[in-house]
């Protein structure tokens, strides 16, 4: 008899310690959303070069989070004795959610474009002057716009990005 008061407290200690675990023990809701899959390269003029080859992503995975983008960084190069303008469009296969894929670029400190892919294809960024013999930063970031719905999920595409480069007439003459 003086062992079932210490049974019993026995039995309630491990009743609780039972419901506790109980929630780790739950199956999880269900497999994580998967990523969008993102290529992106350059497809470049003759007047402007590009350091490696112009692939700026690779497999790279996008998610609808704060730090859930995809960052690439290139330079480029000027091949030419004079003065150019360069523009980015946006000239890759359409996916139908055009308004849901963001995109930031920089070209040396000027952001060029910033927004939705949809009016990168539409046309092309603002220009940016490129001396000869100078090489400029290009800076490319593809977000999720906020609120995207999940059409993106477990899909592949690629960003083809055209390097569009006006020659600029010397001035006098």
């Amino acid at each position: 008899m003086r062992r079932l008061p210490l049974r019993i407290a026995g039995a309630v200690v491990g009743a609780g310690l039972a419901l506790l675990a109980l929630p780790a023990l739950a199956p999880a809701a269900g497999p994580p959303a998967l990523p969008l899959t993102v290529d992106a390269s350059l497809v470049r003029s003759g007047e402007v070069g590009v350091d490696g080859a112009g692939h700026l992503l690779s497999g790279a995975e996008v998610r609808p989070t704060d730090r859930g983008g995809a960052h690439a960084r290139t330079h480029l190069i000027s091949q030419t004795r004079l003065p150019v303008d360069v523009t980015v469009q946006e000239i890759g296969p359409p996916t139908g959610w055009e308004e849901q894929l963001w995109l930031r670029i920089a070209l040396g400190d000027q952001v060029v474009f910033d927004g939705p892919r949809s009016s990168l294809r539409q046309a092309p960024s603002v220009p940016v002057r490129l001396d000869p013999g100078t090489r400029l930063p290009l800076a490319v970031s593809v977000t999720l716009a906020p609120g995207a719905p999940d059409v993106h999920q477990g899909r592949r595409t690629e960003l083809r990005f055209l390097l569009a480069s006006t020659p600029v007439a010397p001035r006098g003459g």
